[in-house]
């Protein structure tokens, strides 16, 4: 059975259950961003995001605030 092909009206229904999927994680994970950059613009602590080698790749208004630098001094190496 696992070597049998399968009908093209079952692959229409596992790709409509595959693109259901996508577009539930999609909306998950932008709802998460929200959240995250909500936290991130309204805490009065500094925060703020680096690649591994430790370049700013992400903004800190908190800090920005704190410092003075503008968005383009502040990312980089800040």
């Amino acid at each position: 059975m696992a070597n049998e092909p399968i009908s093209s009206d079952e692959l229409e229904r596992r790709l409509k259950i595959a693109e259901q999927i996508a577009s539930a994680v999609e909306a998950v994970l932008r709802e998460s961003d929200t959240r995250n950059r909500l936290l991130i613009e309204t805490w009065a602590q500094a925060v703020w995001e680096t690649d591994a080698s430790g370049v700013v790749v992400g903004d800190s208004p908190s800090w920005r605030a704190y410092t003075g630098q503008t968005l383009e001094e502040w990312l980089g190496y800040g």
